[in-house]
């Protein structure tokens, strides 16, 4: 029997939505029996001979996702919100880079809005904007995800990491230029709120952790190697004009950035310009978020309950996704955040 239904995650939510599941079915006295021997639907069960010992079928979603975003073209397990057409990211074969576009990943003009969901729908796109966020569904109740970016955030620019039930209730993990004019990391829960029969988009940052950017020092000769490599990579990164001036000059002379957090404790130092790590991993409904300037060490910047992702609270069926994203709150800007790696992997 094939049939819609949601895996519960700490015994109630349903952050994975709506999936397809399949149960072994047999007559019996003229009545259907599922699962027989259990009477319910399991998370696992054996498959029906017809499947056993078939290969993959194409286009079948990938269960993991590793890439450093070298080939010309997505895997099938990413998607875009909104309509196609506005440019918003390119492959150039080194990375992803991605373009800081005036609207967030949070439909802002939505905000206030009648809390019945048939009378919300008339006004749906109407803007027509588009985000920039590229991402793949979550599949498992216990997860990791990773990206490695490079980003220079000037006021008002932000780039990072999401988990996302829907564009109104979500957790972020983002890179930003603070009040004190310093770039920082902080981790943001949005959700969604209803007052008077009209719905609200509630913001909370549950974690802050400046970054301090110290002046590149020389290195040793031995990492002169591992310096043109990454200058190769990062050719063209504008955001790296202010560590990295050109190709040829890092030949010349060795560099090194150590990126120390606010309170004095390294992080790590890379050759040339530190990009940041940004990981999240998942334990059911428990959250934790943190970042590294070598993806190796890392710091926690906050511990989220994700509990109200589940479609239960948020409504929908389509489940969380994990991605990338990067925005401005002014027009369209013509500056691209580099986006080097991201990993996603059942725990």
């Amino acid at each position: 029997m094939v049939m819609l239904a949601s895996r519960l995650m700490d015994g109630y939510h349903k952050i994975l939505g709506r999936e397809t599941f399949l149960a072994p079915l047999r007559w019996e006295n003229g009545w259907p029996v599922v699962n027989p021997g259990v009477g319910k639907v399991e998370f696992a069960c054996p498959a029906p001979k017809s499947l056993q010992g078939q290969p993959e079928l194409a286009g079948t979603l990938p269960l993991a996702t590793d890439t450093e975003f070298t080939e010309g073209i997505l895997g099938v397990e990413w998607n875009e919100i909104g309509c196609p057409g506005k440019e918003f990211y390119r492959l150039n074969g080194r990375n992803l880079r991605m373009k800081l576009l005036k609207n967030e990943v949070v439909p802002w003009e939505l905000d206030g809005l009648e809390a019945d969901v048939f009378l919300r729908i008339p006004k749906f796109g109407r803007g027509g904007g588009k985000a920039s966020f590229l991402g793949r569904r979550q599949q498992h109740p216990d997860f990791s995800a990773e990206t490695e970016l490079v980003f220079d955030p000037e006021e008002g620019e932000h780039a990072g990491i999401t988990v996302i039930q829907n564009d109104a209730n979500q957790l972020r993990l983002e890179i930003f230029r603070n009040e004190a004019g310093q770039a920082a990391v902080q981790c943001v829960r949005t959700e969604t709120v209803v007052r008077d029969g009209r719905q609200y988009f509630e913001e909370t940052v549950l974690g802050t952790l400046p970054v301090c950017e110290e002046e590149p020092q020389e290195s040793e000769a031995s990492d002169r190697e591992e310096n043109v490599v990454r200058a190769d990579r990062y050719a063209g990164n504008e955001s790296l004009k202010q560590y990295v001036r050109d190709e040829r000059q890092l030949k010349n002379m060795d560099q090194t950035m150590t990126v120390k957090y606010a309170d004095g404790t390294p992080t790590g130092s890379d050759a040339g310009a530190l990009p940041l790590w940004l990981h999240v991993e998942d334990r059911q409904t428990r959250y934790i978020f943190s970042v590294s300037a070598d993806g190796k060490t890392y710091r926690e910047v906050a511990e989220a309950d994700g509990s109200f992702l589940g479609s239960e609270t948020c409504g929908g069926f389509i489940g969380a996704y994990i991605g990338i994203f990067a925005f401005c709150d002014s027009e369209d800007r013509d500056k691209w955040v580099d986006f080097l790696h991201f990993s996603y992997h059942q725990l």
